[in-house]
């Protein structure tokens, strides 16, 4: 469905659903409820057609875009930076732009440069609305950071000036004091655990912990919910490989397991759902991470962002269709018509009868095997774990050739 429909929708349910209200509990401190506005990072160094094309459709949908404007990272003490190519044209006020700030130590010799580097990046912008510093800041060193915080405010004003959070940060006892120097936070509440075998990109229940601990401070914040996914690799004991999220995996043992790791759209639905109907008070919005973009495969397509941002949990609808194309042969194509990824961990089985097998083939990352005398099976094939079709997507996975014309029948079931 294309941006235009969604935006739509979600205008009615703007119409439909309760404007924004605060009540007060006893214990509980202000809440709220209501549609919550929604925003979208953009974290590409690298602005391809395809980035600046999904900049473009997606800004008039969301309450803001916050774009990576640069990344620090430190070279025995010594900062590197890498710029990205932002395409400011193509963002619609208001907008952010994000200064990403890798580990270290935030003593007084940095603090001159990031605040000189933070002023550069907003007096490249002159619209831009707010500046993000995404630091990985040691939990006991945010007394430090406090002293940045003070530093890089005091050079980028008036823009305001907005810090990303941990869960973990919330109980320290200098988390207020440097929430309080900024003009906000977002709450990242998603990748908060070394990947395992069974673990969750974003626990639902720890989200909602989270949300309630950050509330009872009563400082504005915004909650950073996921929308991507990456690959990770795990020995036979479950220990953690590697894990990539572009490009092709790398070299791994022959008995590593391959495990491609989500955002479920249903359970961030719910919470988007749970949040409107009530919140802290001081929640002021969701920041997905990140925008929709063609050509990132790891991401959701624009219809499932769309469907969780109106708490509505999406779904796949994978389907096997047969092609005829003369002389008996059979194209056999999987078709993703749901409004969310489709797994494909899945077998394709054709069935028919009164005619004879002369030939088949595989494609498109599966494998085919006679499951009997007038049935065909296309399964995935190894080294092909973790492959999901986008909605509205097709793969051609086959082809059979039968010595006469019959009625076929394929339909799609679970990997046995």
């Amino acid at each position: 469905m294309h941006l235009r429909t969604w935006s739509i929708l979600y205008l009615l349910a703007l119409a439909t659903l309760p404007a924004v209200s605060v009540v007060l509990l006893r214990g509980d401190g202000r809440t709220a409820s209501g549609l919550l506005p929604h925003e979208a990072y953009v974290w590409q160094r690298l602005w391809t057609p395809a980035v600046t094309d999904a900049v473009r459709d997606a800004s008039p949908h969301l309450q803001r875009l916050v774009a990576l404007a640069a990344e620090i990272s430190w070279d025995t003490g010594k900062p590197l930076v890498a710029e990205a190519d932002i395409d400011l044209s193509a963002m619609r006020p208001p907008f952010g732009l994000a200064l990403s700030i890798g580990p270290t130590r935030p003593d007084a010799a940095k603090s001159t440069f990031v605040a000189d580097h933070a002023h550069a990046i907003v007096s490249r912008a002159p619209r831009v609305s707010e500046l993000q510093i995404d630091f990985d800041c040691p939990e006991s060193q945010l007394d430090g950071y406090r002293q940045w915080v003070r530093a890089i405010k005091q050079r980028i004003s008036p823009v305001p000036l907005v810090i990303t959070a941990l869960p973990s940060w919330l109980d320290r006892p200098a988390f207020a004091a440097l929430a309080r120097e900024c003009d906000g936070y977002v709450l990242q509440v998603h990748s908060l655990h070394r990947p395992g075998m069974q673990s969750a990109l974003c626990d639902p229940a720890e989200a909602q912990r989270a949300v309630r601990t950050a509330g009872r401070l009563g400082i504005a914040f915004r909650v950073a919910l996921p929308s991507y996914g990456y690959m990770a690799a795990f020995d036979r004991d479950g220990r953690m490989l590697a894990m990539w999220a572009e490009g092709p995996p790398p070299q791994l043992p022959a008995d590593a397991k391959v495990r491609a790791i989500h955002a479920d759209p249903a359970d961030m639905a719910s919470l988007v759902r749970n949040w409107a109907g009530r919140r802290p008070a001081a929640m002021k919005g969701i920041i997905w991470y990140r925008l929709p973009v063609a050509d990132d495969t790891l991401n959701w397509r624009w219809c499932t962002l769309a469907a969780v941002m109106q708490g509505q949990a999406p779904a796949a609808d994978l389907q096997a269709t047969v092609k005829r194309s003369g002389d008996g042969l059979l194209e056999i194509t999987l078709i993703n018509a749901g409004n969310a990824d489709a797994p494909l961990d899945v077998e394709a089985v054709l069935d028919w009868r009164d005619a004879r097998r002369i030939a088949a083939d595989s494609l498109g990352g599966f494998a085919h095997r006679a499951t009997g005398a007038s049935q065909m099976t296309f399964v995935p094939a190894d080294g092909s774990a973790g492959q999901r079709l986008p909605p509205g997507q097709s793969r051609p996975i086959g082809w059979l050739r039968l010595d006469k014309d019959t009625e076929v029948h394929a339909y799609v079931r679970p990997n046995r």
